[in-house]
């Protein structure tokens, strides 16, 4: 059956992400959708972070792609993320 059942990328997200589709098997009410959801969102970020880092620890082989992160302060952060915006607005 699921042979002959054909989507594009596209359609498959857009039923997988949409809203109505969890909320319909949940029963949550409509005032707490954000909530949850928000929820939802930081226990799969979490989640997902976690086993990456359990699955590293196994497996460093993995990870040697992955850059180290460096440390800046809150100026050196704001100077170099800085966008310039009166160039934009100039004629």
């Amino acid at each position: 059956m699921m042979n002959e059942i054909e989507l594009t990328e596209s359609q498959l997200l857009d039923v997988i992400t949409d809203p109505k589709l969890f909320f319909g098997i949940g029963q949550i009410d409509p005032n707490q959708r954000n909530d949850v959801l928000r929820f939802l969102a930081t226990y799969i970020l979490i989640s997902q972070l976690l086993f990456l880092r359990f699955f590293s620890s196994g497996n460093p082989q993995i990870m040697q792609d992955f850059k180290k992160p460096i440390k800046m302060n809150s100026k050196e952060f704001s100077r170099k993320f800085t966008i310039p915006i009166t160039g934009l607005y100039s004629k």
